[in-house]
């Protein structure tokens, strides 16, 4: 059973490592199929071997979900890569630039980092704090109602 759930959660974290590996080597399309599958491979024996040697199922979950939000708090910084290097792509074409390239350029990589700092900002703190709170939600003590008087 532990096999199974190591191969599934794997799956879930594997794909998290390569969306974030994918957002990084897009500016890169020739080492983009290569990194990003190198990525998922080592997500996916790194959750696997979590999960099998921790001693518990939610210590196993609170371990990835902690891991996870540490690849959301990631995000940011990928989409910055992505930026620059698109912007940098750009610079090196050779082309006369004006001021009005520049600025669709910054304010395009602006708006991306934005959206994809707050989606990864608020997926880092709701996985964050299923992480903290996960050993705590296995200690709640189920309450049983009161068997009624009147039957």
């Amino acid at each position: 059973m532990r096999v199974i759930e190591a191969v599934i959660s794997g799956s879930v974290f594997a794909i998290s490592g390569n969306i974030l590996a994918g957002i990084v080597f897009t500016a890169y399309p020739e080492i983009l199929v290569s990194a990003s599958s190198v990525s998922a491979c080592i997500c996916f024996i790194t959750a696997f071997s979590v999960v099998v040697q921790s001693k518990t199922r939610t210590k196993a979950l609170q371990k990835l979900l902690l891991l996870a939000s540490v690849f959301s708090f990631l995000l940011p910084l990928s989409a910055v890569i992505y930026s620059g290097c698109f912007f940098a792509e750009d610079l090196k074409q050779g082309i006369l630039f004006t001021d009005t390239h520049f600025s669709g350029l910054a304010i395009r990589g602006g708006v991306i980092t934005f959206i994809v700092g707050i989606t990864g900002f608020l997926l880092g703190v709701v996985f964050l704090i299923s992480g903290l709170l996960m050993d705590r939600l296995s200690q709640l003590i189920y309450a049983q109602s009161q068997p009624s008087k009147y039957k």
